[in-house]
């Protein structure tokens, strides 16, 4: 009975000292808390204790200036999302390059670009080579730009088209056949149907039928789907399908490249700073090549400064087209 009345007192102390213990510690644990706090805040509210200057963060400019908006037309000879995917690349360009912010301007047709020049919508455009020498006659649009071929030469051409196994090889096999086309206001179309078609003695009259569409892919893609016998489309376009079935028969004389134009009123200083952001692109430098990866190959390039003077063996070959211009 004695042992086991020990084992108990000496149980119930072991308890009663372990909670004295765990309170002491508690208490002393409140108490370092509220020593340390009174510390801090009396070093943190002293107002007599300077802080340290901060320093401004030079390496980046945290106040953002808000470019000028710039827009820049485009024919819509292709699908939107080849001009989305070849263009943008330029206005990135020249986003970078100069202290505007420039933006496409799409439009539903080659006349609507026209007059989104003549209203000064666009400050320039990217122009087919008869749609500007209309608009240069009409609305006075000025030629600042020709782009380069692969060759480094600012002239390019046209191509009469069929699907491989067709059995046509020349223009007089045309007789009767099916004409793609694409815009009635492309080069293309009006250099065949009026010059071409003359000099192999034959006229649309001898023709099955032609039809025009949006779109120079378009073309070729009919041609493919055997809806039609013959295509002309721009030649650059046309090599491009070649391993796909598409023959050329007939290539146009080299004429000068589509032009990049502005309008008759044009901001000169936006102008000029456009013309040298294209100008200064070298694609033999490896700087501005890989910058030019995956610009729309016909300005993959580079640029040379133009003239209306540069566009005058077109008017010549248009003027001997039996086609109302």
């Amino acid at each position: 009975m004695t042992n086991s009345g020990n084992k108990i007192d000496l149980y119930s102390y072991m308890k009663i000292f372990s909670s004295k213990y765990r309170i002491h510690v508690i208490s002393s644990i409140f108490i370092f808390l509220m020593i340390f706090t009174i510390l801090f805040y009396s070093q943190v509210m002293d107002i007599s204790i300077p802080f340290p200057d901060i320093q401004s963060d030079t390496s980046q400019n945290l106040i953002l200036t808000k470019k000028e908006t710039i827009y820049i037309g485009i024919i819509s000879r292709y699908p939107p999302e080849i001009i989305y995917k070849g263009y943008q690349p330029i206005m990135d360009y020249l986003n970078t390059t100069t202290e505007y912010h420039f933006e496409l301007k799409l439009s539903n047709s080659y006349q609507e670009t026209v007059e989104q020049l003549t209203n000064n919508e666009v400050a320039g455009a990217f122009l087919g080579t008869y749609l500007y020498i209309r608009a240069h006659e009409q609305f006075g649009v000025k030629c600042i730009l020709i782009p380069l071929n692969e060759n480094l030469e600012s002239v390019s051409s046209s191509a009469v088209i069929v699907k491989n196994g067709s059995g046509i090889n020349f223009i007089k096999d045309l007789r009767g056949k099916k004409l793609a086309l694409p815009s009635s206001e492309s080069f293309s179309g009006k250099w065949f149907t009026g010059y071409e078609l003359q000099n192999n003695g034959l006229n649309i009259g001898d023709l099955d039928s032609i039809s025009y569409f949006d779109h120079h892919q378009t073309v070729i893609y009919q041609l493919l789907k055997n809806h039609f016998d013959v295509g002309v489309v721009k030649e650059r376009i046309a090599r491009e399908y070649e391993k796909k079935g598409i023959v050329i028969i007939k290539s146009s004389e080299k004429i000068p490249g589509p032009p990049f134009v502005v309008p008759k009123n044009d901001n000169q200083k936006i102008t000029s700073i456009i013309k040298n952001a294209f100008l200064k692109i070298d694609v033999r430098n490896p700087y501005y090549k890989e910058i030019l990866t995956g610009w729309d190959s016909e300005y993959s390039h580079g640029f040379v400064e133009a003239s209306d003077d540069d566009f005058d063996n077109v008017r010549k070959i248009l003027s001997l087209s039996k086609i109302p211009q």
